[in-house]
């Protein structure tokens, strides 16, 4: 396969914004997502931002700049659209113990409005992945708190209502089950997701595979990783097509790749009928490592990024990161494109989004965008 690729913008600080770690959302002919780093408010490298980008002129404009304290600060999770507004999530800010918040965006007047702050203790805190949508609520979660039974909490999934503007906790993590950084998708009525860390597998947690009913609380873990050739440290919501869920861990594998990860990653599948995991591909380092995006499925292929090498780092390379794609139904693998830092941007973290034959996403370092056409 072969394409080509295009840096639609770059993000110049301040005011601008910095460092967009989060996936884009398409809503009325505009790209919308939010930057770590950057805008007016907070001191020193600024509190972040949510903008959007004309997809027929890539103008650029901040809709707002977080300012920290109850307003919130830092968004690393991705924005949703649910009935017209944008939702997200920030790492920081809302209350005295600087606990994140979800809040709610109109995406014409960018008027925002803070719809829950989140607390220490059994609530959860620090919300930094992606929000999902499922039968009219809104789930994410909370990467500390909850139960004690982990060093800062093990982490929640809750329940926000944008009808009653209410958030409950319908999951807490007990470590065994999984702990912090969930990362959900929707399916069939069921969250299903994947945890950085806990479960049975490895000394201290290397992950597991989950399903959770919304409505009883009740989760199953379908799948804890073993570390080593099996994988470990999935960074990534999964996704699910017929009885298969596909999926990566940011590292494991048998590949060694740098001081930051060591190991290189894997991409997995994960029978639902069968209950059996299957390790599809070992990420080399060449090939590409540390992959932290969910795989975007289009047609038979799917598609999805590395955050790190693309090229022998220990011969001088000088990329960082890949654009990979791969084929189910022939276990096909292939690197599409390798992304040069100063070139491109570096370090691709986002999910990407298919619009009209071309992806779309974002580069934390480097300040460029991904667009690529195939």
């Amino acid at each position: 396969m072969t394409g080509s690729f295009f840096k639609l913008y770059t993000f110049k600080g301040g005011k601008d914004g910095r460092s967009p770690s989060a996936g884009l959302v398409a809503l009325n002919g505009n790209l919308y997502g939010t930057t770590v780093r950057g805008g007016t408010g907070c001191k020193g490298s600024g509190c972040g931002v949510v903008f959007s980008l004309s997809l027929k002129s890539h103008a650029e404009r901040v809709l707002h700049a977080f300012r920290g304290g109850k307003d919130g600060a830092n968004p690393y999770a991705g924005l949703l659209v649910v009935n017209g507004s944008l939702y997200g999530a920030t790492l920081g800010g809302g209350s005295y113990c600087d606990c994140g918040t979800v809040f709610e965006l109109n995406p014409s007047s960018g008027q925002e409005k803070v719809v829950h702050r989140f607390s220490k203790g059994r609530e959860g805190n620090k919300p930094s992945t992606n929000l999902v949508a499922l039968d009219g609520k809104i789930y994410g979660s909370a990467g500390e708190g909850g139960s004690n039974r982990c060093t800062d909490g093990c982490g929640t999934i809750f329940q926000f209502d944008p009808a009653s503007q209410g958030l409950r906790v319908i999951h807490s993590f007990n470590g065994e089950d999984g702990a912090n950084f969930a990362y959900l998708t929707a399916f069939n009525g069921k969250l299903y997701g994947a945890t950085a860390f806990g479960g049975s597998g490895c000394s201290d947690g290397c992950g597991t595979i989950f399903s959770l009913s919304p409505s009883s609380g009740v989760e199953t873990v379908l799948h804890s990783f073993r570390g080593g050739r099996d994988g470990e440290d999935p960074a990534a919501a999964p996704v699910i097509q017929g009885r298969v869920i596909y999926g990566t861990t940011l590292s494991g594998g048998d590949a060694y790749c740098s001081s930051s990860i060591r190991s290189c990653g894997t991409l997995y599948t994960f029978d639902l009928a069968s209950h059996k995991e299957t390790v599809v591909h070992r990420f080399n380092g060449y090939g590409g490592a540390g992959p932290a995006a969910a795989l975007r499925a289009i047609g038979d292929e799917m598609y999805s990024t590395t955050s790190e090498e693309g090229s022998c780092s220990c011969y001088g390379g000088s990329f960082y990161g890949t654009i990979f794609s791969y084929v189910p139904k022939t276990n096909r693998f292939a690197v599409v494109y390798r992304l040069e830092e100063k070139v491109d941007g570096g370090e691709p973290e986002s999910n990407l989004i298919a619009i009209q034959g071309k992806l779309y996403g974002t580069t934390p370092r480097g300040g460029g965008w991904i667009r690529y056409s195939f």
